[in-house]
């Protein structure tokens, strides 16, 4: 009877000292550790790569003329893959783009409203990452349906 008490305390003790390990539990994250049990706020995303301030070049059609730009990359709170361009003077507001999967290099701005002091335009566009450039393709059509594309070179700071 006495060794059965002493294997059921040893059976306790061994099973109450596991420490928890922490890590990034969220399985979207790049760095997802499979054995953690709880999140310590590493998790790292795809996305990640696109966040800073970018200094730009703009070269627009009809719109606007060539200018130098300032806008920022920050993550969108409501999706692992998704980014928002924020000032972004384009659009006058802030655009979302999604970080294609398969090639995190590439960016897709899907189309979408944006309304300013001046117009309601429809924006969509794509833009590719290399090392701290990234180059975006922006089309907007106003609400005369006037088509317009800008190319934008930009380094991030």
């Amino acid at each position: 009877m006495k060794k059965i008490g002493i294997y059921l305390l040893l059976v306790l003790l061994s099973h109450s000292c596991k420490k928890e390990k922490k890590g990034c539990t969220d399985a979207e994250a790049i760095n997802y550790n499979t054995e953690a049990s709880s999140d310590d706020g590493t998790c790292t995303y795809e996305r990640d790569v696109y966040i800073g301030v970018y200094d730009a070049i703009k070269t627009c059609g009809i719109f606007d003329s060539d200018s130098s730009m300032v806008f920022q990359i920050s993550r969108s709170p409501d999706a692992g893959n998704r980014i928002l361009l924020e000032e972004f003077p384009e659009t006058g507001g802030i655009l979302y783009a999604n970080v294609d999967l398969s090639d995190v290099n590439k960016i897709i701005i899907p189309n979408q409203t944006l309304e300013n002091a001046l117009d309601v335009s429809q924006v969509s566009g794509t833009g590719t990452l290399s090392g701290s450039s990234l180059n975006l393709k922006i089309y907007r059509i106003d609400a005369s349906n006037t088509l317009d594309s800008c190319s934008i070179e930009a380094t991030r700071r």
